[in-house]
């Protein structure tokens, strides 16, 4: 998007838009289902609902704190309302949030990759832990009842 300029047609914006929108689409649907993977099945309807409160939250939230960066970055660029805004303004408000985008996706992925390493080191120290036998019966029970992570 930080490519477009003021003679772009809107084929372009839809082309740089495009691996946007595929790569939500690729995202959701296993992540959900992963997250929805790891609760006990009789919580999956309550877990369901914070997480679409949680999303739709998370969404409004975001657009909202864009929508001010947006208007906060036309200012900047010269005009003094938005709706008498240059189209030259608006363009380089719009790459600056963008910019914004990318640096917020970047330190996600760091985050998420910093924690994957965190539980793999975590996991590493369990699997070297010895096995202790099982005395108590009432855990296979318990057993039951926890998260499944493999179908």
């Amino acid at each position: 998007m930080t490519t477009l300029q003021l003679d772009s047609s809107q084929v372009g914006f839809v082309l740089r838009m495009l691996p946007v929108s595929i790569g939500m689409s690729i995202f959701n649907s296993p992540n959900k289902s992963a997250i929805m993977g790891a609760v006990r099945r009789r919580r999956r309807g309550v877990d369901s609902g914070i997480l679409r409160v949680v999303r739709t939250l998370g969404q409004v939230t975001g657009m909202a704190a864009r929508g001010a960066f947006f208007a906060s970055r036309v200012v900047h660029y010269g005009s003094v309302e938005l709706d008498s805004a240059t189209p030259q303004a608006i363009l380089l408000a719009l790459h600056d949030q963008f910019f914004l985008v990318a640096a917020l996706i970047l330190a996600g992925i760091v985050v998420s990759a910093l924690t994957w390493r965190w539980e793999m080191r975590t996991q590493a120290g369990k699997a070297s832990a010895p096995l202790q036998p099982m005395t108590d019966r009432s855990a296979i029970a318990a057993s039951a009842d926890e998260p499944n992570f493999h179908g």
